[in-house]
């Protein structure tokens, strides 16, 4: 079996973290074995802090229409 070495996570951002363990998820169901539960308690938490922070950044777009604007599809691929 090969040697085990540890690795400094915390130099890492938390997306990449998040993305790390998604892959090692993807690892394990690959190859085989168990995914350990401090790793699947860990991705909940993580997606919910980036669906909050996506959600922020919606709203920070929102664009106001005109209550009397009619939509036009055939306007949309106009040039």
């Amino acid at each position: 079996m090969a040697t085990v070495k540890a690795l400094d996570l915390e130099r890492l951002p938390e997306h990449a973290r998040t993305e790390l363990s998604d892959f090692y998820s993807f690892l394990v169901k690959k190859y085989g074995g168990s995914v350990k539960k401090k790793y699947s308690h860990r991705i909940p938490s993580d997606l919910e802090k980036q669906k909050s922070r996506f959600f922020e950044k919606v709203a920070s777009h929102v664009v106001t229409i005109p209550s009397d604007y009619q939509f036009n599809r055939d306007e949309l691929h106009e040039r």
